[in-house]
């Protein structure tokens, strides 16, 4: 029975991420080409906005990673406890040396 839970929040969260991340990366893969421009020119970008922009686009790589590659590892999660767990430790990981930064 717990597997079937389990399968059934991974189906639902490859569903989920993959109509999130439509719509996210695009907005976001404008920024991200707009900041890059602005490099190409000699201009500087704000901080402000590179800094969000990349942690957007990581956030949404361990969301796949978590939706799409990490259930077919041999780490795969038990349950959806272990689902949430992943989640939250590859976020961690991303923002620790950010914020160690500050």
């Amino acid at each position: 029975m717990e597997t079937e839970k389990t399968e059934l929040v991974l189906k639902s969260m490859q569903q989920l991420t993959g109509i999130l991340a439509q719509h996210i990366a695009t907005h976001n893969a404008q920024i991200l080409n707009w900041m890059e421009s602005k490099k190409l020119l000699g201009q500087q970008v704000s901080e402000k906005v590179e800094n969000p922009t990349r942690k957007i686009a990581a956030t949404l790589h361990s969301l796949s990673e978590i939706s799409f590659i990490f259930p077919y590892t041999e780490n795969r999660p038990k349950n959806i406890e272990g689902i949430e767990k992943a989640l939250r430790r590859k976020l961690d990981e991303m923002t620790e040396p950010v914020e160690g930064k500050n």
